[in-house]
């Protein structure tokens, strides 16, 4: 009989068919009490997996292959291009499997949406798949590490870019091209670069602001949800040296635990109840008549298993209120419905308050995909207003292709913008936007912060509709006067022939380590940064400029 990780495994995971489960409407969540397991466990669509321990020590994987995931596809030219929406966090791995004949240690072969936050890993972290006698390692378009000791080497192979934040590790092996940002590690941190020999790396030595993803903790028979304090100027992992006496303990008398089968009406009374302090999202989808309002101070939202909330009458998925600070938002998947919403996150309301931070940690957004009929809408997935807002791992999508493996075509499924900024002080770290319509990125906010962004422009744009209006993968707008952006990235797969007269537009100076990629198809890039750079329009050229002026 099939365990239920064999299970779930069989329905969202493995190669036969390729990319198995990518639009599944199941969802996983395995939680490890403190205790050492040898049994392995491999990671699908929609799955997480997470120790319950106040370290990461507390949950040890002693199997030859521990927690893992393998590339979605065999085929070395497709790898782990689509192996989204998984995670793994909070244990200790001693995993020994020799994946290909030599190679030990944890292999972890993802792109973008599968976080790997909070592990210790005592051989190497491989983050792409050899597959012995089929030519190199499959394509890997990732990623994300976050707060985690690796005791061997970070083996990025084939990997296209990779934001690590808060990771110690004594070597990074060879491979990996185009954009790598390392932010408030320790190590063998490679020096920065900026060669114009296909590979940029951004090396920020500590992280200005941060507070950790919340999670849950077993205490024998009961459980608390601890949520970390923010921290500024870190390096390195958080749990080192022990944890941290300033984390926030809720006990589970004070969290109220959701599924799919209640209304949105039924989640906001109960957050609204005295003493509730943190809204827990089991696994499923949550079918929302409107918003789950966010209206207290120091809130959590937490999702399992990518609990994936879809809006059906316009509104957003989640709101949080304006004047308001220390909210928690982490691991979720907030889907476009089939009334066209302003905003999917909607956060604050422009009042300019000067509230203590929030944190968004593993926020990710989709419009299209799971669909064929392809009528969803949502006009900006993200749209922050409130100062002094944290995101940690973004993935905002438009959809460039849908289940059975077709692409969009004719800008359906239309979303205009991933992200709006209209505040001051927001700091992002590992963000990724896909496939809109319009300016891609938006910051109106003063002392904005970016470390990585990587964007790829809509397949399905027209000149007319992309290239004569002059939109970009990212923009400052006019008005800001101070912004810091390191390590961004912008790319074109255009199906039809589009001039993008720039990748990244800025009202200021000074971003550094920027480029642009035409990866194949029609069209180019003209300038990486307002007239900077040199045009990309043969496949796999990149342009690089190091500081913009």
């Amino acid at each position: 009989m099939d365990t239920p990780i064999q299970a779930a495994y069989a329905s969202n995971g493995g190669q036969d068919p390729p990319s198995n489960g990518q639009f599944s409407e199941k969802r996983f969540a395995f939680l490890f009490k403190p205790g050492t397991y040898t049994v392995d466990v491999p990671v699908g669509y929609y799955t997480s997996v997470a120790g319950l321990g106040a370290s990461p020590d507390d949950v040890v994987f002693s199997g030859s292959k521990g927690v893992y995931c393998v590339e979605g596809a065999w085929d070395y030219l497709v790898g782990a291009l689509n192996t989204f929406w998984r995670s793994a966090e909070n244990f200790k791995i001693e995993a020994n499997n020799n994946w290909w004949g030599t190679s030990t240690g944890m292999l972890w072969a993802v792109s973008q949406a599968a976080p790997l936050r909070r592990v210790h890993v005592t051989n190497d972290l491989w983050l792409a798949q050899y597959q012995e006698g089929n030519g190199p390692a499959g394509q890997a378009s990732g990623g994300f590490l976050a707060d985690s000791v690796v005791e061997g080497t970070l083996q990025f192979m084939s990997q296209q870019q990779w934001a690590t934040r808060n990771v110690q590790f004594p070597s990074v092996g060879e491979g990996g091209w185009l954009n790598f940002v390392y932010v408030g590690c320790s190590g063998g941190v490679p020096a920065e670069s900026c060669t114009g020999d296909e590979k940029v790396v951004t090396n920020e030595p500590t992280t200005p602001k941060i507070a950790e993803k919340p999670f849950i903790v077993a205490e024998g028979d009961k459980f608390v949800l601890r949520v970390p304090a923010v921290k500024t100027n870190t390096q390195g992992a958080s749990w080192a040296n022990g944890p941290d006496a300033d984390d926030v303990i809720i006990d589970f008398s004070n969290v109220y635990v959701a599924t799919e089968a209640d209304s949105a009406a039924k989640i906001n009374g109960m957050i609204e109840c005295e003493g509730v302090k943190a809204l827990l999202l089991t696994p499923g989808h949550y079918d929302l008549e409107e918003a789950i309002h966010i209206t207290k101070s120091d809130f959590v939202v937490l999702g399992l298993g990518f609990a994936t909330l879809v809006p059906s009458a316009g509104t957003a998925a989640i709101s949080v209120a304006g004047g308001i600070g220390g909210v928690r938002v982490a691991a979720v998947l907030l889907q476009a419905g089939k009334v066209n919403s302003p905003a999917l996150l909607d956060w604050g309301n422009g009042d300019g308050a000067d509230v203590p931070p929030s944190v968004m940690s593993d926020l990710f957004t989709r419009n299209g995909g799971p669909s064929m009929d392809l009528a969803t809408y949502a006009d900006t997935f993200v749209h922050v207003k409130s100062n002094n807002v944290i995101g940690d791992n973004l993935w905002l999508w438009r959809a460039d292709h849908y289940v059975g493996g077709q692409t969009l075509e004719n800008t359906e499924v239309p979303t205009n913008h991933g992200l709006i900024v209209d505040a001051d002080n927001v700091i992002m770290y590992g963000l990724a936007v896909e496939h809109t319509l319009e300016d891609m990125t938006v910051w109106n906010g003063n002392d904005g912060q970016v470390y990585f962004y990587q964007s790829e422009l809509p397949y399905d744009g027209t000149q007319a509709a992309w290239g004569e209006p002059g939109y970009s993968g990212y923009v400052v707008s006019e008005g800001v006067t101070s912004h810091t952006a390191k390590g961004l990235g912008v790319y074109s797969n255009f199906f039809k022939n589009v001039t993008t007269e720039s990748g990244i537009r800025s009202s200021v100076s000074g971003l550094t380590n920027l480029v642009s990629v035409f990866l194949n198809n029609k069209g180019q890039i003209t300038h990486v940064v307002d007239d900077e750079g040199a045009a990309v329009n043969d496949k796999n050229q990149v342009s690089y400029v190091c500081k913009s002026s």
